[in-house]
């Protein structure tokens, strides 16, 4: 994982095992959540426009865009879901075919 994305990036393992921690009680699961969550966080940059930059692009240095699969929203989206508990608000993510 290079970024934060939700596609293919930390938030997006942080949205799946967040869901997966709503059904199974397993604390290896919390921690993996709290973990990636870090690693997330870790990499907001506040130099960049919207405070996230994706690697997955032909970019020498990636795009700092506010989309959804691969931009700053989706990664929001996910660390708010992860502060509710793995409770997605508004059922965002049934666009993902995981809810």
């Amino acid at each position: 994982m290079e970024d934060a994305e939700l596609c293919h990036g930390t938030s997006g393992l942080l949205h799946i095992f967040g869901l997966l921690a709503t059904h199974i009680d397993d604390t290896r699961i919390s921690a993996a959540c709290d973990e990636l969550a870090t690693m997330t966080l870790s990499q907001f940059d506040e130099s960049h426009r919207f405070g996230y930059r994706t690697a997955a692009t032909n970019a020498p240095l990636g795009a700092d865009v506010p989309a959804f699969l691969d931009g700053a929203a989706g990664v929001a989206l996910a660390l708010d879901a992860y502060a509710n508990n793995g409770v997605a608000a508004a059922d965002w993510d049934m666009a993902l075919l995981v809810n």
